[in-house]
Parts: C-alpha cells; sequence; structure tokens
C-alpha cells in the first residue's frame, strides 16, 4: 500500500509561491493546473490566456478587498499544501482531483458547500505529488479556520484510496 505524506506552509506571497513552485518542478514533468475553486479557471490556464502573475492576483482578490477596508495586508495570506506518495499505481488526474477537494475541505480552506470560502487551486509539480495553493482569507473577507489543518489533513490522507476513484475505461 502507498503512502502519502504531506507538509503545509504558510508564506507572505502567493505570486512568489506560484513561481517558486513552478520552477522547482521535476525537469522532465511540465507543471499544470489540476483544479480550482473555479472550475472554469482550469479552462483560461489550459488554453494559456492566464499567466503566474495573473492567477497569483486572482487568488489574492479576497485579500486585497480585506486590505483596503482594514488597512493592513495580512503578513502571511499564503497557504500552500504539499502531498507525496510513495507510488504511483493509480494515481491519475481522476485519483488526485478528488483529493485535492477533501483536502481542502478538511483542512478548513474550503469546506463543502461553503460559497464564502478560500480561492485556492490544485498544481501538479511532479508524477507523484500535488500542491495546494490558497488565500487564507475567505471571500467575505474573514480568515479561514484553519487551526489543526495539519493533522486534519493527515487524518484525511490516511482514509484516501486512489482505487476508490479511479475511472475504468470499456
Amino acid at each position: 500500500m502507498a503512502s502519502m505524506t504531506c507538509s503545509i506552509r504558510r508564506s507572505a506571497d502567493i505570486g512568489a509561491l506560484l513561481t517558486e513552485l513552478h520552477d522547482d518542478a521535476q525537469d522532465d514533468f511540465e507543471p499544470f493546473l489540476l483544479t480550482a475553486w473555479m472550475p472554469a479557471l482550469s479552462a483560461l490556464i489550459g488554453d494559456g490566456h492566464i499567466t503566474l502573475a495573473a492567477l497569483a492576483d486572482v487568488l489574492d482578490e479576497p485579500m486585497m478587498r480585506r486590505a483596503g477596508r482594514t488597512g493592513q495586508r495580512p503578513s502571511r495570506p499564503a497557504w500552500h499544501c504539499r502531498i507525496t506518495t510513495t507510488a504511483l499505481d493509480g494515481w491519475d488526474e481522476q485519483a488526485w482531483e478528488p483529493l485535492a477537494r477533501m483536502v481542502v475541505d478538511v483542512a478548513g480552506i474550503a469546506p463543502v458547500d461553503d460559497p464564502a470560502a478560500c480561492r485556492w487551486i490544485a498544481l501538479r509539480t511532479a508524477p507523484e505529488a500535488l500542491d495546494i495553493v490558497a488565500s487564507v482569507i475567505r471571500e467575505d473577507g474573514r480568515w479561514a479556520r484553519i487551526h489543526n489543518d495539519l493533522d486534519r489533513v493527515r487524518a484525511c490522507l490516511l482514509q484516501y484510496s486512489p482505487a476508490r476513484h479511479a475511472t475504468t475505461t470499456p
């Protein structure tokens, strides 16, 4: 059975984080957007209509609205979760995508059925890895409730099986 590990960190700049992830991608792997809080975003990026800087700006919009209202910019508004697996059998996009959605739900970034949840994206930067980047400022300007996020994500990973989410071909 494959094991999964994760790490979570916060940083000051979503744009710098996205650039770092893109630049650190494996040489033989082209990084790509797997999924996002807004499905139409995947189509825009897939067509090459949005740059990393523009993507960072879109993710930062709730934070910028909050900063305009409060007069202060949060010091570490970027949230990054990296998930890696030791085995690739069964790990296709149909297995990684539901995992990304489960992680942002249990972490408190984007709880299911929360219209004011945080903006987030899931990137593939290596065959064995998934990187989720989010703003911790919700659409309504409040902070996400991410206390104990690492423990909750680790518990989620222990229960996740790509075989349950694999697609079958006729």
